[in-house]
C-alpha cells in the first residue's frame, strides 16, 4: 500500500470501529433496560426509541461495507448487517401481536446479535495498515513535499528529523504551524551545517525556539542517516527532505517499532 491508500485505510478503520462503538452503546443501554423490573412495561415505549437508532446505523452500515469491500475485508461485513437486520426484525416484530415473543426468548437474541456486532467491530480496529515502502520518482519534488508534511504534520508529541543535509528552509517548509507544544528535535552534520549556512539556519532557529520552547537540535560527525520519526512511527528516507525527489528517486521505509525505539535513543 502507497502512503495515501494507508491514509485512507486508517480514516476509514477509524470511522467504522467509531460508528460501531456508538451504535453498540445504545444497544448496551437497551440491555441494561431489559434487566430492570419493569421493563416490561415500558416495553414498546423502549423500543420506538431504540427503533430509529437502528434504522440510521443500517444507513451507516453501507459507508462500513464499502470500506470493508474496498479494503479486502469484506467478510466482516457479514457479521455486521446480518446482526444489525436481525435486532431490527426483533424490535419490529415486539410491537406487533401476532409477532411478539416471550421476553426472555427475545432477551437471549438481542444479546446474541449484539455480540457478533462487537466482536466484528473489534476484529476490524485489530486490522493492521501495511508498513510504508514507496519510492517517489526524481522530478515529483512537489509530491515528495506533501508526502513528507503529510506525516510531519500528523506528529501530537514527538517529532524528530534526521538529515545531514538539513537548511533554513525546514522551518517553513515544514516546522511552521505545528502545536506549540510538539517535542521537536533536528540532528544533522557539523560538517555540512556550518559556516554561512549555519548562520542562516542559526538565525531562524532562534525565532522559532521562542514559539517552540520544546524544540532543539543535535549536532554529530560523519552522519549519514536520514530518518523522519514521530510518536508513533519512524521511517527511513533515500535523501535529504531539503531537496527531495528533485534529482533523483525518493524513497521512503516505514521501520519497526523496536527500530524506532532505537532511533529515539540514539538522537534525543
Amino acid at each position: 500500500m502507497n502512503h495515501d491508500s494507508i491514509v485512507k485505510f486508517q480514516n476509514g478503520q477509524r470511522d467504522a470501529v467509531a460508528k460501531l462503538g456508538a451504535f453498540l452503546t445504545c444497544l448496551e443501554s437497551y440491555s441494561k433496560f431489559l434487566e430492570t423490573p419493569d421493563c416490561l412495561s415500558k416495553e414498546i415505549h423502549e423500543i420506538r426509541k431504540l427503533q430509529p437508532i437502528v434504522g440510521e446505523f443500517m444507513g451507516c452500515y453501507r459507508e462500513i461495507h464499502r470500506f470493508l469491500n474496498e479494503f479486502h475485508y469484506v467478510a466482516y461485513a457479514g457479521h455486521i448487517g446480518a446482526p444489525g437486520n436481525k435486532i431490527s426484525k426483533l424490535l419490529a416484530n415486539q410491537t406487533m401481536p401476532s409477532k411478539h415473543i416471550d421476553i426472555s426468548v427475545f432477551k437471549q437474541q438481542f444479546e446474541a446479535a449484539k455480540t457478533t456486532i462487537s466482536e466484528a467491530m473489534i476484529a476490524i480496529a485489530q486490522i493492521a495498515s501495511s508498513p510504508i515502502d514507496t519510492n517517489l520518482l526524481a522530478g515529483n519534488s512537489f509530491s515528495a513535499y506533501c508526502f513528507i508534511n503529510s506525516i510531519i504534520s500528523t506528529s501530537t508529541s514527538q517529532l524528530i528529523i534526521v538529515d545531514p543535509y538539513i537548511d533554513k528552509t525546514v522551518f517553513y517548509r515544514y516546522l511552521c504551524g505545528l502545536d506549540n507544544n510538539l517535542s521537536i528535535t533536528i540532528a544533522s552534520d557539523s560538517r555540512k551545517l556550518k559556516g554561512n549556512k549555519l548562520a542562516e539556519f542559526e538565525s531562524v532557529e532562534v525565532l522559532y525556539k521562542k514559539e517552540y520552547p520544546n524544540y532543539s537540535r543535535n549536532m554529530y560527525d560523519n552522519l549519514h542517516d536520514r530518518y523522519l520519526v514521530n510518536e508513533v512511527n519512524a521511517y527511513n528516507l533515500g535523501g535529504s527532505i531539503v531537496h527531495a525527489a528533485y534529482k533523483s528517486d525518493f524513497s521512503v521505509v516505514e521501520l519497526t517499532k523496536e527500530k524506532r525505539v532505537e532511533i529515539v535513543a540514539k538522537y534525543t
